[in-house]
């Protein structure tokens, strides 16, 4: 007879395998903001959606098993559960194994969540250099002329005088 707790694990182990394929992802789109591929982005962009709707579902299944696993028990309010608490009520092989579980997916989030602060900073600080690249190249031509239609030298600033005299 399975235990209530072996569909639980079953699914931390998906979320567990799923969240280090993202950091995976989001490596491979650091290196991608970093030549700036802008195809690659996309194609990982669509990856990284794929495995959020993936995690998503697992994250729903996890909630429907700790409920079961709460009833089970005669726990109340099952929302309210951290898999600590679940883990409790497992014997211990299986509590050795949920806890092992919490803590790498902890790790892996973490870990997730700062390659994905670092890459969106990398993205803000490539675009910055693309809109300063962009509004350089765009400004009217008119100030960078060094002469008049009629063949007269502009006065700037930083010319001398005499250089700027107009005959």
């Amino acid at each position: 007879m399975s235990s209530p707790f072996d569909k639980l694990i079953s699914i931390l182990h998906g979320e567990l395998q799923l969240y280090r394929r993202l950091q995976g992802v989001l490596a491979e789109e650091q290196e991608a903001l970093q030549a700036l591929a802008a195809e690659r982005l996309l194609a990982l962009a669509n990856e990284k959606d794929s495995l959020a709707l993936q995690l998503k579902a697992l994250d729903e299944s996890r909630r429907l098993a700790i409920e079961s696993i709460a009833e089970r028990f005669g726990q109340e309010e099952a929302e309210s559960l951290r898999l600590g608490d679940i883990a409790a009520l497992a014997p211990e092989t299986e509590a050795a194994e949920l806890r092992r579980l919490g803590a790498e997916l902890r790790a892996a989030v973490e870990g997730g969540q700062t390659r994905n602060v670092s890459n969106r900073c990398l993205a803000n600080h490539s675009l910055q250099i693309v809109r300063e690249a962009i509004r350089v190249l765009a400004q009217p031509d008119e100030i960078h002329k060094t002469y008049r239609p009629k063949g007269a030298l502009r006065a700037y600033r930083i010319a001398p005088q005499v250089v700027a005299r107009q005959a």
